[in-house]
């Protein structure tokens, strides 16, 4: 089973499923992702229904260790993403 799905395999998806043009699906594609990261990016917080929720979550600066050197770095102050699947996927994904 293959572990990425791709832009690509998105439009080829839509390609056979709706019918769209090969150029078609890959710019619906482009848009869907480009939506996601605005949101995310303007908004720090995106839910899509049935999948689960995005969310921006700020991390402040601290001090961590290369655990090769032990030499000590400052981590700087930064958002990562969190996800959080919706009880609907977790359900199929138990089953």
């Amino acid at each position: 089973m293959k572990k990425t799905l791709t832009k690509k395999d998105l439009a080829n998806t839509i390609n056979n499923k709706l019918g769209y043009s090969k150029e078609e699906a890959k710019g619906f594609a482009q848009v869907f992702f480009k939506s996601i990261i605005n949101n995310i990016v303007k908004e720090k917080k995106l839910k899509i229904t049935n999948l689960g929720t995005f969310s921006a979550i700020k991390k402040k600066a601290r001090m961590g260790r290369n655990p090769k050197t032990k030499e000590e770095a400052l981590i700087t102050e930064r958002y990562v993403i969190n996800f959080k699947f919706s009880k609907l996927l977790r359900d199929k994904i138990n089953k």
